[in-house]
């Protein structure tokens, strides 16, 4: 598989800007891609295994996950792309935007 950045290089300038300089230990192979990974995973709802090798091990890019969740990175990024992103590029489903089933039945009632 062919690696392809998930986003544009007014976001990656955005999103660059946030993301942690390593001081101590090795230095990322791609960063870019590593985030772009994440994105994937996080895109697709894919497990951590089924990452495709162009963004990096799998490991590695877990790794890179789990130590920037627990700095607090994420919320930084975010803020960083609603800045970058066009309103109608957002978008809502059904696992944000729940009913309660009583509502249906309520509203069923008054018909």
């Amino acid at each position: 598989m062919k690696l392809e950045y998930l986003f544009t290089d007014e976001q990656w300038q955005q999103i660059e800007k946030y993301l942690p300089n390593r001081k101590t230990g090795r230095p990322y192979k791609n960063l870019r891609a590593t985030v772009n990974g994440i994105y994937w995973i996080i895109k697709t709802g894919s497990t951590w295994r089924s990452l495709p090798p162009c963004f990096g091990k799998w490991q590695e890019v877990y790794q890179c996950f789990a130590r920037w969740r627990k700095a607090g990175f994420f919320e930084d990024i975010f803020a960083a792309m609603v800045k970058v992103t066009a309103v109608s590029e957002i978008g809502i489903d059904s696992t944000f935007a729940k009913a309660h089933f009583s509502d249906k039945k309520k509203s069923n009632r008054q018909e």
